[in-house]
């Protein structure tokens, strides 16, 4: 991808994510997004088809970064593992926090799902589906919970938490 292109995409990303900071997501059209990016509606439609997309565009670069994280450090101990996904999520905090308050959290969901894809393949087991939700499941509730109430603790003690959660499992 060129650097012209790039940046239009991310310009009308952080267009997006300053208006959504001023007025409910569902009151943005394709035109205020265009004033604040600088862009014209041409270049919009050129790289966007809708609000939504430019929306799961930044969440499958949250899951691309994690993911290509993950190779790089496979096999390390969960809670390092979780620890960077949350250093991750602190990055894209705002943006998250918007799209909550937007009712979209379904797209995180499925963003969650899509990065755990490669941990848990499908064929990989008979049921990995269940897996998958299970692990997305519960790394969305957490992550948002994290979020809402302010991210006091640190990415380490959240991997550190989601460990605790994992090895002391039992069932009731």
């Amino acid at each position: 991808m060129d650097q012209t292109r790039v940046s239009a995409r991310e310009c009308l990303t952080q267009a997006l994510i300053r208006l959504m900071k001023e007025k409910p997501y569902e009151e943005i059209n394709v035109s205020e997004i265009c004033r604040v990016a600088g862009y014209n509606r041409i270049t919009y439609y050129r790289h966007f088809s809708s609000k939504e997309e430019i929306l799961q565009s930044l969440l499958d670069g949250i899951a691309q970064e994690f993911q290509s994280k993950m190779e790089l450090h496979r096999g390390e101990y969960f809670a390092s593992s979780a620890a960077r996904l949350f250093t991750i999520i602190k990055r894209y905090a705002e943006p998250l926090t918007l799209l909550h308050r937007a009712h979209m959290d379904y797209a995180l969901m499925e963003t969650l799902d899509k990065a755990f894809h490669h941990t848990i393949p499908d064929g990989s087991r008979e049921d990995a589906g269940y897996y998958r939700a299970f692990q997305s499941g519960g790394y969305y509730y957490v992550i948002t919970r994290w979020l809402l109430t302010g991210m006091k603790e640190s990415p380490r003690k959240m991997g550190q938490v989601l460990a605790d959660v994992v090895e002391g499992s039992t069932i009731y």
